[in-house]
């Protein structure tokens, strides 16, 4: 059995260009057309005869349902190299998954050709992680480190579908606004990738870094590095689907990922987005949007991130969420126990123990204190 990924075209189309390939699986009862959608002013860097990014889409999934991989158009001869090192790291991660066979022709890739004087992307959600990476990299710009392009996704955290419409086109409204503030360019991408992955393999844990590493990689003739940022200090690290061990390994001769961020945590993350207003007056870390809301302030991704800032003091000057911790909803939200997978209780344990280590004790910080020592409890 083999995934086969064929018909690679470059069209027009309403909104920008649409790079899109045709996808064979024994997973579907008929082919998957996977497309990104890009404005159409970066047309003229995208390639039909470039199987990066529909290796980097693919060679998961293929791990997970146990075919081999095969894919029509040219692969980076260090791409092709990474694969074999991304298949060994992942399954020292998970035994389920298997090892499989990738086939696609070698690229030619020219000495003049390699890393050069292109630009340096950022994915760039809004959130505190993100936000981390481009105000560190702006602040302290040396050579690649600093960052010209911030990639906005429509399809990642905020599925691709009519109900997202209005949400993402608020997000990328903001995201242009921090780009024009910073003297940085902004690149809107849209893509249906998660109806493909989400189906096979978990999103968390295997997958996203790929799914990242397949936009970057699509943009391989525009730009020379893209940050990719973490979550988890470096002392906490753990098997996940981005991971500083994992997403260099998606890099081509011309293209370096780079993950970032491990140095610091999520409170130390959020004091220092927290001297910058552009940050607080943008900050997004909710992927619940209900009725379209930018932060619903109750899910608990909104709450931790309330919480940080309520410990540095920033949490009443920050207007995309509430000012006010509500300790009711803390206490409705899922305990340690009910969290699905080890690596996922691991993660949310240490984050959990970081705030109660940081919080105070005035009234308030008591009440949360209290309440997030319920939520780690059996």
């Amino acid at each position: 059995m083999t995934i086969v990924v064929s018909e690679i075209k470059l069209l027009d189309v309403s909104d920008g260009c649409q790079l899109q390939a045709r996808i064979q699986s024994a997973a579907f009862a008929d082919p998957f057309l996977l497309w990104y959608r890009f404005p159409s002013v970066l047309k003229r860097y995208l390639n039909v005869q470039n199987g990066n990014p529909f290796l980097a889409a693919l060679l998961v999934v293929a791990m997970q349902t146990g075919e081999a991989l095969e894919v029509a158009a040219p692969v980076s001869a260090s791409l092709l190299k990474g694969a074999n090192k991304i298949q060994e790291l992942l399954r020292s991660w998970n035994g389920k998954l298997s090892q499989v066979e990738v086939r696609a022709p070698t690229q030619i890739v020219e000495p003049e050709q390699n890393r050069g004087n292109k630009g340096v992307g950022l994915f760039f959600s809004m959130g505190a992680d993100s936000f981390y990476s481009l105000l560190k990299k702006m602040t302290h710009a040396e050579g690649i480190e600093g960052i010209t392009q911030l990639i906005v996704i429509h399809g990642f955290d905020i599925y691709y579908g009519k109900w997202n419409t209005k949400m993402y086109a608020e997000v990328l409204k903001t995201a242009n606004q921090v780009a024009s503030k910073l003297n940085v360019g902004i690149i809107p991408v849209a893509t249906n990738i998660r109806d493909l992955s989400d189906p096979i393999v978990d999103w968390g844990s295997l997958y996203f870094g790929s799914a990242l590493a397949s936009i970057g990689l699509a943009l391989d003739n525009m730009l020379d590095a893209v940050y990719i940022s973490g979550g988890l200090t470096y002392d906490l690290l753990t098997p996940w689907g981005s991971h500083p061990a994992l997403d260099p390994l998606w890099s081509t001769e011309s293209l370096k990922f780079i993950h970032d961020g491990c140095e610091a945590n999520r409170i130390e993350k959020i004091r220092f987005i927290s001297k910058f207003p552009i940050a607080l007056n943008a900050l997004r870390v909710c992927f619940m949007n209900p009725d379209d809301m930018y932060n619903c302030g109750q899910c608990e991704k909104c709450l931790r991130t309330m919480i940080a800032l309520h410990i540095v003091g920033a949490l009443t000057r920050c207007p995309t969420f509430p000012h006010k911790i509500d300790v009711r909803l803390l206490r409705k939200l899922p305990k340690l126990s009910a969290v699905s997978t080890p690596t996922e209780q691991s993660i949310r344990r240490a984050s959990l123990r970081s705030y109660i280590e940081a919080l105070g004790t005035s009234p308030e910080d008591l009440a949360i204190k209290t309440a997030l020592q319920e939520l780690m409890s059996s």
